[in-house]
């Protein structure tokens, strides 16, 4: 009786890790906040280049959509953004401890 509950057990683990899962995504439309001191076509980048004031606050918008329709809602608890000079930045809006809900889209 015992292997059948320790059987029993680890599959509904392995269900339950392929059923909750974590998810990745990229900013595809980045949307930055005044005061920008450049956001325009840069030739020598050969890209639109945003630029701030040094020791000034960058403030970055993100949009999320819950794609996932008539599923669950969506909780996002982390949002970080990697510049390419190496520094990372997490937001303060959203947190393991303090998720930030996103209703499931609805058809």
């Amino acid at each position: 009786m015992k292997r059948y509950n320790v059987i029993l057990l680890a599959l509904v683990t392995l269900l339950t890790l392929s059923i909750v899962s974590s998810a990745n995504a990229s900013i595809s439309q980045p949307n930055w906040i005044a005061p920008l001191v450049k956001n325009e076509n840069d030739s020598f980048y050969g890209a639109t280049v945003t630029g701030y004031e040094a020791g000034s606050t960058a403030t970055l918008v993100v949009n999320v959509y819950n794609h996932l329709w008539g599923t669950a809602d969506m909780n996002v608890s982390t949002v970080g953004v990697r510049f390419d000079w190496g520094e990372s930045y997490n937001s303060t809006e959203a947190s393991m401890t303090d998720p930030f809900p996103i209703a499931r889209a609805l058809r």
